[in-house]
């Protein structure tokens, strides 16, 4: 037989070749167990992570966030729009303010005259200068345009100035 003049030419007998194909399936079959265990173990772990605590699979957590970052995208670009809005209209809007009360004249003591700027963020406005005196109460309106006025400027009205100039917005 052909089995047995291989077997011959190996130096083995019979009984020692079936001992070790049986101890060679032996093993085979344990590894085979050992990984259907792994792969019923792996098979539950998949079930849990794709069905949540509440039944939730991770598909409907995936669109869910889907959805939920396309809101925020909106939301941000209204925002970026509305940003855009509110800074066109900043810099007309008088942001940097100064009032400074002084004694006009020394015979009216309080402080009852004063002098208030209104800027914008270029440093244009106006200044209103109210000058309190015996004689009643005159008030003054100059324009500002970037930090310059074309019409003469009291001490008080160009201190004023310089500090709303130097205010931060």
């Amino acid at each position: 037989m052909l089995t047995s003049s291989i077997l011959k030419a190996l130096h083995v007998t019979l009984d020692y070749f079936l001992v070790i194909n049986i101890g060679g399936m032996v093993i085979l079959f344990v590894l085979a167990v050992i990984i259907l265990v792994k792969l019923a173990n792996m098979k539950k772990k998949y079930k849990q992570f794709m069905t949540g605590a509440n039944g939730y699979n991770l598909e409907q957590i995936v669109l869910d966030q889907g959805e939920e970052i396309t809101g925020i995208k909106k939301n941000v670009n209204d925002h970026d729009d509305y940003i855009t809005t509110i800074s066109s209209h900043f810099s007309e809007v008088y942001s940097k303010i100064h009032v400074m009360k002084y004694d006009a004249f020394k015979e009216v003591g309080g402080n009852m005259s004063f002098v208030l700027v209104l800027l914008n963020i270029q440093n244009s406005g106006i200044i209103i200068n109210s000058i309190r005196s015996t004689d009643g109460n005159y008030i003054y309106l100059k324009e500002v345009e970037k930090g310059e006025c074309s019409t003469a400027l009291c001490k008080e009205e160009i201190i004023a100035l310089k500090e709303a100039m130097a205010k931060s917005v």
